[in-house]
């Protein structure tokens, strides 16, 4: 019969993409999931920036009718957002100011409409989307940090994605009656 179990996803800095590794959690608690966190190391050394707590639904091997058994993969069920392992929000205004407008982070966030992200401090450098969903915990005591559904941080990302959307109707007007239309 299946049961509902829990899982601790870990995302480690990757050549291209993130490595994850996945690890049962035997309270489901942010506490645990953080605590195993420090027991990861992908390649190169890479250890977790990141983790999702995730419920599988998973059951025991079944019997295929030929003789043998068939692994039933679990079924992801529910997730809930990123818990970033410490690590700072960098809003888009300030990699303009860091960074340049024409900076590929810059256009990046622009492009993907995305104007919040955070980047890690403790281990290989990785900046990633920083969500809503998403919050910074305390690597000791489990503390969130930042939340980001935080009200500046969620006018923040209205307001400036309201900016860029007038910014690209007022091109595209510009390139219609360019166009003679």
């Amino acid at each position: 019969m299946p049961e509902k179990k829990i899982f601790a996803e870990y995302f480690s800095p990757g050549t291209m993409f993130a490595e994850t590794s996945t690890r049962a959690l035997d309270k489901g608690s942010v506490k645990e999931a953080i605590s195993l966190s420090k027991k990861v190391s992908e390649r190169h050394g890479a250890t977790p920036y990141a983790f999702d707590i995730v419920t599988k639904l998973v059951a025991d091997p079944i019997d295929d009718g030929q003789g043998g058994t068939m692994k039933v993969f679990p079924k992801e069920i529910g997730r809930k957002g990123r818990y970033y392992l410490g690590g700072e929000v960098i809003t888009y205004d300030q990699v303009i100011a860091r960074e340049g407008a024409g900076s590929i982070w810059a256009m990046n966030m622009r492009g993907n409409r995305d104007p919040v992200s955070v980047q890690n401090t403790n281990s290989y450098k990785s900046t990633q989307i920083f969500r809503e969903q998403d919050v910074i915990v305390d690597v000791e005591t489990g503390a969130i940090l930042v939340r980001g559904d935080d009200s500046e941080l969620v006018q923040y990302r209205t307001v400036k994605i309201a900016e860029w959307d007038a910014r690209a109707q007022e091109a595209q007007e510009r390139a219609q009656k360019a166009r003679g239309g």
